[in-house]
């Protein structure tokens, strides 16, 4: 029997992790202590989804331009749970020891930061102790549009995801779904 590989991709997870603010906590209608309790709950739940996927052989891929222990010991540990990272050009070397980890020599984080534009798709690779350059490649326009295209039929409307999402919610919170 063959397997598929199966893959969960989250991207901007920061987004997920990060605490609301005062005016994005009042327009979800939430005051500031349930704001908090829901961040942490979204992070607690990232954090048992990354550990179940694992569990179970399922890839996971983290994505996000910030994504450090500034946001709480839940990103720490979710971090911790990722032993392959994938470094693009950065800024600032603090961002490299974000994205890769702090195991490595220094000079592993600067070379980050010379990534040069020329080098557009150059990056660092690590599993935690060893690393190397690897090279993405860059899909244009017109090639996303023909992929997207390929597996329209394979996505769930996004109407769908929602009711099903509002009545989990529901659900969890003791409400009718």
């Amino acid at each position: 029997m063959v397997l598929n590989r199966v893959f969960l991709v989250v991207d901007e997870v920061a987004e997920l992790t990060t605490p609301l603010t005062e005016a994005e906590a009042t327009a979800l209608g939430l005051s500031a202590k349930e704001a908090d309790a829901l961040v942490a709950d979204i992070t607690r739940s990232l954090l048992s989804l990354v550990q179940r996927c694992r569990a179970f052989g399922i890839h996971v891929i983290l994505c996000g331009q910030r994504f450090g222990s500034d946001q709480g010991k839940g990103v720490t540990s979710i971090r911790a749970q990722m032993a392959g990272r994938i470094c693009h050009a950065v800024n600032e070397v603090t961002t490299a020891v974000m994205a890769l980890g702090d195991g490595l020599d220094g000079s592993v984080h600067a070379r980050a930061v010379r990534i040069s534009k020329d080098e557009r798709g150059l990056a660092l690779v690590t599993d935690g102790s060893e690393w190397s350059y690897a090279r993405s490649s860059w899909i244009g326009d017109a090639e996303t549009r023909a992929a997207v295209n390929a597996f329209a039929d394979k996505a769930t409307p996004l109407d769908e995801v929602a009711t099903a999402d509002q009545a989990a919610y529901d659900r969890a919170r003791g409400g009718a779904s």
